[in-house]
C-alpha cells in the first residue's frame, strides 16, 4: 500500500507501522520454544530458533528481496514481501493447531533435583 497508495509522511508512516508489526511475532515465536520442549533443552531450543530466524530471515531476506529488485524494481521486490509473510503466518496458524497437544505432553515431564 506504501509503495503505490501512498506519498509523503504518510507513506513513512505506513512503513514504519510496518516495521512495527512485523517484530510482533517474536514474542509469541519465543514462548512458543519455551512452553512446549523438555525443561531441561529450553535454552538450547532458544538458540537454535533464534539462528533459523536469523539464518533464513534477517540474513536471507536482504539477499532475496535484492535479487527481485535486480531483475525488476523496488516497487515489484517490496511488493512480494508482505505475501511471505503472510506464507509465515499460514506456517504459524498451523503450528497453533499441534499446542495444546504439545502442552499436555510437557505437562507430564516431571523434574527432580538430582
Amino acid at each position: 500500500m506504501a509503495l503505490y497508495l501512498f506519498r509523503g509522511a504518510v507513506q513513512y508512516v505506513t512503513f514504519l507501522l510496518m516495521g512495527i508489526s512485523i517484530m510482533v511475532f517474536i514474542s509469541g515465536a519465543t514462548s512458543v520454544t519455551q512452553d512446549v520442549i523438555h525443561p531441561g533443552l529450553r535454552a538450547t531450543s532458544y538458540a537454535i530458533a533464534v539462528v533459523v530466524q536469523n539464518l533464513l530471515g534477517a540474513s536471507m531476506a536482504p539477499i532475496v528481496i535484492g535479487q527481485i529488485y535486480d531483475r525488476t524494481n523496488i516497487k515489484t521486490a517490496l511488493a512480494v514481501l508482505p505475501f511471505i509473510l503472510m506464507i509465515g503466518a499460514l506456517l504459524f496458524y498451523l503450528g497453533s493447531k499441534h499446542y495444546g497437544n504439545d502442552m499436555e505432553k510437557v505437562a507430564k515431564v516431571k523434574l527432580e533435583a538430582a
